[in-house]
């Protein structure tokens, strides 16, 4: 796995750590059904990186010359706009009232029509959406598998210090052994990553701590690379909520939950955008 540099901040390429499916959650009732755009505006939250997804679907959305736009020819002639807002993939569940929520981020219709999460809701989420449903109209929550992403895990070097290795001239190599092992807070200072000759040279650079940084919400992001380390390291390790595996601790509350020994430094304000600028404040994060 190889670390690639912009200036210092850099990011190991997303393809190798994982692609993971974004879910949409849609409410049917939110548009009316049988007839062409004849629903209301509505508007969507949740996961950054079905934004950019949304960009593209939405961008034609009215004015396409496809026969199936909603360019106000069908139907009964409306032309319905579609909306979404990059929240995170926790705010869009607390707001249909998934695990922590509090009744004022609970919001249902065209202006909370639907919502995208990275993490595929679990059964306790799935039974917590439903509770808020009237009687009279149980099992409208669809979900739909609409995109895939990337992960990109972020790094920013200690001051002054450069890296290198042999098969990348300025760059560190991660094997996955070693990205598990700086997530599970074994490895705790940058000279310890040794991987295909790396070195990082600087005055005390070598023994500059890592620091970690995570999100401090909910997040899809941290759901895909708990999964991802799952796939290395399969054992249980130490947490404030006990013994839990990598698998475990990437869902529902324990989504927030990393290992003891790891001590992560958290974002103050959610979004992905928020880990990165953290990343880019904290030399050696």
């Amino acid at each position: 796995m190889k670390v690639q540099s912009a200036r210092r901040l850099s990011f190991v390429p997303a393809c190798v750590i994982s692609a993971a499916a974004v879910a949409a959650m849609v409410a049917p009732s939110a548009a009316s059904a049988g007839v062409q755009c004849s629903g209301a505006n509505i508007t969507g939250q949740g996961a950054a990186v079905e934004g950019v997804a949304q960009g593209v679907w939405t961008a034609n959305f009215n004015t396409s010359t496809d026969a199936k736009a909603c360019s106000g020819k069908q139907g009964n002639k409306a032309k319905p706009t579609v909306t979404y807002n990059s929240t995170s993939s926790g705010a869009g569940l607390r707001s249909w009232g998934a695990e922590d929520k509090s009744p004022t981020e609970i919001n249902f219709g065209p202006g909370n029509a639907f919502f995208a999460t990275a993490e595929a809701p679990n059964a306790t989420q799935q039974t917590d959406i439903q509770s808020q449903e009237s009687t009279s109209t149980p099992d409208t929550i669809e979900t739909l598998p609409v995109t895939q992403y990337a992960l990109t895990v972020y790094v920013n070097l200690p001051t002054g210090c450069t890296a290198t290795s042999t098969g990348a001239s300025g760059r560190l190599v991660l094997s996955d052994k070693t990205l598990e092992a700086i997530w599970n807070g074994t490895i705790k200072e940058w000279g310890e990553i040794t991987d295909d000759g790396d070195a990082i040279t600087g005055s005390g650079c070598a023994t500059d701590p890592i620091v970690p940084v995570v999100r401090k919400e909910k997040a899809g992001t941290t759901n895909t690379l708990k999964k991802y380390l799952g796939l290395i390291n399969k054992g249980t390790l130490s947490t404030s909520k006990g013994p839990e595996s990598w698998d475990a601790l990437s869902e529902g509350s324990l989504n927030v939950v990393w290992p003891t020994a790891l001590a992560p430094t958290l974002t103050t304000a959610e979004g992905d955008a928020a880990e990165a600028d953290k990343v880019a404040s904290i030399p050696g994060s």
